[in-house]
This record gives structure tokens, sequence and C-alpha cells, in this order.
């Protein structure tokens, strides 16, 4: 197994940073996520990991303490990566990020630990133009610089005229992530027989179980499915925006699930 350790920092106000561990183990990228001086992330939070021209998204786990998410694929662990934690019920609002090329990143344990164990948690990188710096110091090189920066813009323009590869969609990033877990997890059955178009299985920590709600054979919604009673209602963390699904559609006040969908194309929840 091969790990590599980042900081990633907060994108808003605050000095909040997170310790994102990240560690390849047999075809499946396995993420800890450590915050120090931030908020409970709540069930919409997701990771973004961007790494050899390609973009995967997945949900947190919450740990107590810690947060965990996986990815399927063979990670180039010698690679860069850069990560970004995003609030998906916010307009994708990006609370951290931060990469192994646009910061510091811990060649080993020893070196993590002293970070976690400080009082004061340090910034260990600033994002710096190296010609802001220079101009800052040597004002007399302020026209060499400029020169030299004209002759980079026009190298740019050059560059620019070149195709631009398009970002893959939503959508497109999750569809892997959604094939491992169906085939990796068992079907919930009563789900399944409930809903034609649609593909459950329970996930292992038997909590809840996660699908997909199928139109002309593409992926119309992702749905999270809590298992209840109708006089229990679902925990917080399950939000306000969801429906009730029960068994016996004779008796709609019997057993059933809480469901939650969400938009495919942007992970959006669907307001009821």
């Amino acid at each position: 197994m091969k790990s590599k350790t980042i900081i990633i920092s907060s994108q808003t106000k605050g000095e909040g940073r997170g310790i994102l561990t990240l560690t390849q183990d047999n075809g499946i990228l396995k993420c800890k996520l450590r915050l120090y001086n931030v908020e409970k992330l709540n069930r919409y939070a997701k990771i973004g990991i961007y790494h050899n021209d390609e973009v995967s998204v997945a949900n947190l786990l919450d740990r107590g303490g810690f947060y965990e998410s996986s990815f399927a694929g063979d990670f180039d662990m010698d690679g860069d990566f850069y990560s970004a934690i995003i609030k998906t019920d916010c307009n994708n609002e990006v609370l951290l990020a931060g990469g192994t090329y646009a910061g510091y990143y811990f060649n080993n344990t020893d070196e993590q630990q002293n970070y976690e164990n400080c009082t004061y948690k340090q910034t260990f990188y600033e994002e710096k133009d190296e010609n802001l710096i220079k101009l800052e110091e040597n004002p007399q090189k302020n026209a060499q610089i400029c020169e030299n920066n004209e002759e980079n813009d026009k190298t740019d323009e050059i560059k620019s005229e070149e195709p631009k590869r398009v970002a893959p969609s939503i959508l497109e990033q999750i569809l892997p992530q959604l094939k491992f877990i169906f085939e990796h997890n068992q079907p919930n059955d009563e789900l399944n027989n409930l809903i034609e178009t649609g593909k459950f299985v329970s996930m292992p920590n038997g909590e809840y179980s996660l699908g997909a709600i199928y139109e002309n054979e593409e992926v119309k919604f992702i749905c999270y499915a809590v298992k209840s009673k109708y006089n229990v209602p679902p925990s917080e963390e399950l939000g306000k925006n969801y429906q009730w699904l029960p068994l016996d559609k004779d008796d709609p006040l019997s057993d059933g699930y809480y469901i939650v969908f969400q938009d495919a194309k942007d992970l959006k929840i669907i307001e009821f």
C-alpha cells in the first residue's frame, strides 16, 4: 500500500485546515480526512479528487472524529493530487481545497504527527506568484519583469488557440462510483420491487440504502433511503426534503422508507 497526506485549507473566512490521507489499496483509493477549526460537515458534503486530468467525486462518511471516502481505480501515488471539500446544498460551495502541487504534503508519518500535535496550526504554504514577490522586493526590476510577462502573455495566447478538453459532467464523474457500489453491496429487494425503474443496494453499515432511478436507461436521480415507520420521523441529517414510501400501498401508515432524491445532473436535492 502507498499513502500520501496533504493539507487542504479553508477557501472561506477563517483558519480552517484539513489533513487528508490518501491510501491506494487493491484498486481502491481510500481517503481519511481530519478537520481543524472547521465546523462539522453535514451529509451533503462531498470530496472531489483531481488526478491525471480526471475528476472524481464521492460522499463523505462521518466516522466520529474523522471522515472517510473511497474511489475505485488505480491511482498513481507518485503523481500529483488536488482535492476539494464541497457543500452540494449551497451551490457547490468549496469549503477547503489544496493539493500536492499547490502546497505542502507530508513525506512521512512523523511530519504529520508533528503537525497534528502543534498548538498553533501554521500555514505551510502561500500561493504567491514569483513575479509578484520580485516586484515587491526589487522595484528597480519592474520594467524588465513586465516586459517578460508580455512575452509570456503572447505565448499563452498561442496556447489558448489549441482545442480545450471538455470537463466531464458531474454525472460522468459519479458513474464509476455508483457502479462500484452496486457491484460490491447487497441489493435491497424491497426498494427494487417498489420502484421498477430503480436500482438500490443496502450499505454495509445498515443505516441507509443508496440507489439510482433511471429514465430512458440514463440515471435521473440519486437516492438515499432510510427504513422506518411512518410515525417515526427521520433523523435531522436527512434534512427536510424527503418523501415517504410505504412498503404496503394499501396501508400507507405501515413500515416503509424515507427517501431523499438528488438530481443526477447537479446533485441538488429535490425539494418537496
